[in-house]
């Protein structure tokens, strides 16, 4: 995740330092963002290294979750580095927000592999992207 989606975690009662998400390692990409005290599965990187997320692809022993930051993930697109999307599409309307993939003017092609429907509307739609 980028520093603004890890930061937004502050006005839901997260401490600086410590993970969003207790059962993940976290890796946090910033060129600011620094820890008095950091937890152990929190590492910020300061800069989009194709050799370590390339590394991190190839050691994880689970999938690897992207939160928020869609230039990052716009960055992810283009160095290929997606292999499944995970669309949550919520029945509510906003008018204005981020986009998905930042700048990034790739395109390819999904496959649409699963959909999940929920209560009140709420759908889970996962792709595999197409790469040429």
């Amino acid at each position: 995740m980028g520093r603004k989606t890890y930061e937004f975690g502050y006005g839901f009662g997260l401490k600086s330092g410590q993970p969003a998400y207790p059962h993940m390692v976290h890796y946090i990409f910033s060129k600011s963002l620094s820890f008095e005290n950091k937890h152990e599965k929190v590492h910020v990187l300061t800069d989009y290294e194709t050799e370590k997320i390339r590394e991190l692809k190839e050691t994880s022993k689970t999938h690897i979750y992207l939160c928020g930051g869609g230039i990052f993930a716009g960055w992810l697109l283009e160095q290929k580095f997606i292999d499944v999307l995970k669309v949550k599409l919520n029945p509510l309307l906003l008018g204005d927000g981020i986009r998905l993939f930042g700048n990034s003017k790739q395109g390819y092609k999904l496959n649409l592999t699963e959909t999940q429907s929920y209560d009140h509307g709420l759908v889970f739609n996962t792709y595999d992207i197409l790469y040429n």
